[in-house]
């Protein structure tokens, strides 16, 4: 369902004690590292979680790194076969690596949809959707066969880095067209925690339509037309919880901020530094 992932990071955010006292002299951080396939899962997590000194966040990180997992390799290949013989009027073959497909995943793109047509007598089209160039946020996916990654979960990582502007990343919630991170100030201050989620929409006007009609709705105060590194973005807060969000491509990102007192207004400078810098 679309806007998931953000509706839930909402309601996270939001959930926050409000008091600023309550604002540990310890707090619990991940350190380690995530791999990511572009495809949407992960594929390993050794992070483990530590309590350390507030002051001592910056000093521990959770690394990322994408990749295509073996699975999701040889599913690319099949798949480049099957549309391959589709564009040669070869419906045996396609049906062959179809059937392979379907074999290692039920769900994979058209693969079950293809033959099915298959098998009622049809030669459906080839899936022209296959990633062959840059895609949102201006990185090049690459080509099915290449070394290169594919995917996606490629150009979501962009807006989801491991650390910026002070803040330090930490586990990641991740689908095929979603990542979710939340990130922890390095130092103590008027912050106490960010969340950045970037989707993965059909198209602009997808990603558009959930920002008008998800973020602003849950942001409406002290709404504001922003330029944000080179791009236009919204602003607005709910209580002492702000959102910076803004559509580039069909990615929708949004960077949510929880101010440790009663006022968002006070980490507006800061959330709207960090909407500056990433995808960058």
């Amino acid at each position: 369902m679309r806007s998931l992932r953000i509706a839930l990071a909402l309601v996270l955010l939001i959930a926050l004690p409000l008091s600023a006292g309550c604002r540990a002299k310890t707090v619990t951080v991940k350190s380690g590292e995530i791999v990511l396939c572009t495809e949407g899962e992960i594929v390993s997590d050794t992070t483990e979680e530590l309590q350390v000194p507030a002051d001592e966040v910056g000093e521990h990180s959770v690394r990322t790194r994408v990749v295509t997992c073996d699975l999701h390799t040889k599913l690319a290949k099949l798949y480049a076969d099957a549309q391959a013989a589709l564009d040669a009027g070869d419906s045996a073959g396609a049906a062959a690596a179809l059937t392979a497909i379907l074999k290692l995943d039920v769900t994979y793109r058209k693969a079950g949809t293809q033959l099915a047509e298959i098998k009622a007598g049809k030669i459906p089209a080839s899936d022209g959707t296959q990633p062959t160039g840059p895609g949102p946020g201006g990185q090049d996916p690459g080509t099915p066969g290449d070394d290169q990654p594919t995917g996606p979960v490629l150009v979501l990582a962009s807006y989801t880095p491991d650390s910026v502007a002070g803040l330090v990343g930490q586990g990641i919630i991740a689908d095929p067209f979603t990542l979710t991170r939340d990130y922890l100030p390095g130092t103590p201050g008027t912050l106490l925690k960010a969340v950045i989620v970037a989707e993965q929409f059909k198209d602009a006007a997808g990603a558009k339509a959930a920002l008008d009609g998800v973020i602003k709705a849950s942001y409406p105060d002290k709404s504001a037309t922003l330029s944000v590194g080179g791009r236009s973005a919204y602003y607005g807060q709910s209580g002492r919880v702000v959102a910076v969000a803004f559509v580039e491509g069909a990615v929708l990102v949004v960077i949510e901020g929880a101010a440790t007192g009663d006022d968002g207004s006070t980490i507006k400078a800061k959330i709207v530094e960090v909407a500056g810098l990433i995808g960058k």
